[in-house]
């Protein structure tokens, strides 16, 4: 429900009222997306399921991770042990953070001692999120690089993500353009990847 793509076919008249959390990253242009520009580096030509790279490839970058992290003796247990090892990574306004395991963000009330004193261990990946609302009149893509229907979530503060238990107790800071982003022509300033060559030079582009 937090994807644009979807957003336009629910009632617009209910949906302009709509606002919550997202832990997706703003959105951007389709060619400004992880997914697509590895798939536009790996094989120097566009992915032939271009509109649907960002539902394909998050399971696979986390599978690929555990098995790289896991070392030369894959099992369940190295696969597990990889993925905890795994540093923290993210929490730009485009990237997720990332982290697995106990990094002390989800902590848990004792019930002998009635503190939060308990960690759950993280096994969902992504740990931040953002404050979302939808403009039922935004006319930008959505995340396939679509215009044909109006409306588009917005992020607020500008696309600001939090942590848990970092985020303010204060007034909600949605329904205001102003102060929000709907998506983003470029990535921001130390967000875009090292340009390295692609090792298909060979294929057309």
């Amino acid at each position: 429900m937090d994807t644009t793509v979807l957003g336009r076919f629910y009632e617009p008249n209910q949906w302009r009222h709509a606002f919550g959390l997202s832990n997706l990253g703003v959105r951007t242009k389709l060619e400004l997306q992880e997914p697509y520009r590895l798939h536009l580096w790996y094989y120097n030509q566009k992915p032939v399921a271009s509109r649907t790279t960002a539902l394909i490839y998050p399971p696979l970058f986390q599978i690929f991770l555990g098995i790289h992290m896991a070392g030369p003796k894959l099992s369940a247990e190295t696969f597990k042990a990889g993925l905890f090892n795994y540093p923290e990574s993210g929490g730009s306004v485009t990237s997720p953070h990332v982290s697995y395991g106990d990094h002390g963000y989800f902590k848990v009330t004792n019930p002998d001692t009635c503190k939060r004193d308990a960690t759950r261990l993280d096994f969902l990946a992504t740990d931040d999120m953002v404050e979302i609302w939808w403009d039922a009149d935004a006319t930008t893509p959505d995340e396939q690089g679509k215009t044909e229907k109006p409306g588009a979530w917005r992020y607020s503060n500008q696309g600001k993500r939090y942590l848990p238990g970092t985020m303010p107790s204060t007034e909600l800071d949605v329904f205001k353009p102003e102060t929000s982003l709907s998506s983003l022509e470029q990535l921001p300033p130390g967000e875009a990847p090292p340009d390295y060559p692609s090792p298909n030079k060979s294929l057309p582009s």
